[in-house]
């Protein structure tokens, strides 16, 4: 059952060991500030998804302002976050001399990060589940959602189609899928496009892929799910704005 795999939940009084990614209003008096802010755009960047009521598994949470968004919306929320201790499918550079201090750097950050989550978490009072572990671990467990989301973290997995297959699996109604909107990507809303993001030179390291809405729009329905909307948003990163694509898609009935 997928409640043997839930995580206890972490007591994080303060915040000194902890890292956020999102800015979240944790009550009028207090906010903590991350690089990404979805405050007010919680809907568009999830395609517009009636949350009420349903069971929603959410992919990568980071500090958590998502899933706790979708629980205020009438959602059941579990998590999937990497496992202890484990970096993520991190680019094999071997073209970068700091290497090893990179991997102990972002193991630390990725502690904190855990850290603001369950700060967080307590201070709203979230009855949101975690799963520290792999999406092999929830198919071995039977678990099954109303809707999945995947809220910018397919560019951070190497094996993409694979992996994009597997979650799809646990959809047993809707798949929300949200990426940021590089150009010149953004140039055709229907071309299957996928780009190889690190190339020799340009170290980058912690991501694998930059996509056009057309990849999952073609892919999507090989995998039972045609019916489908692309919406396109603005998102704030750093105090700027960046275009995002969501494709909200549903399985066939």
């Amino acid at each position: 059952m997928i409640s043997d795999l839930y995580a206890q939940p972490r007591q994080v009084a303060t915040f000194e060991n902890c890292d956020f990614y999102h800015t979240i209003d944790l009550n009028p008096q207090e906010t903590v500030w991350g690089h990404v802010d979805l405050r007010g755009r919680e809907r568009d960047y999830l395609g517009g998804c009636d949350l009420n009521g349903k069971s929603v598994l959410e992919v990568g949470p980071a500090t958590g302002h998502l899933a706790f968004y979708m629980e205020q919306q009438g959602a059941k929320v579990t998590c999937l976050e990497l496992p202890n201790g484990n970096v993520g499918d991190l680019v094999p550079r071997t073209d970068l001399q700091n290497w090893e201090q990179i991997i102990a750097d972002r193991r630390r950050h990725l502690e904190r990060i855990v850290n603001g989550f369950w700060y967080c978490h307590g201070k709203l009072g979230s009855k949101t589940n975690v799963v520290y572990g792999t999406v092999e671990d929830l198919i071995s467990a039977g678990a099954k959602f109303d809707v999945v989301v995947l809220g910018g973290v397919l560019l951070h997995l190497r094996d993409l189609q694979l992996r994009l297959q597997q979650f799809a699996g646990l959809a047993q109604s809707e798949l929300v899928i949200t990426e940021q909107l590089l150009a010149p990507l953004d140039r055709s809303d229907t071309a299957p496009l996928v780009w190889l993001a690190p190339t020799n030179g340009n170290e980058v390291w912690d991501h694998w892929w930059r996509f056009g809405p057309g990849y999952f729009t073609g892919y999507l329905p090989i995998l039972g799910f045609s019916d489908l909307k692309m919406s396109k948003h603005e998102q704030s990163c750093l105090g700027k704005m960046f275009k995002h694509f969501t494709i909200r898609a549903r399985r066939n009935i």
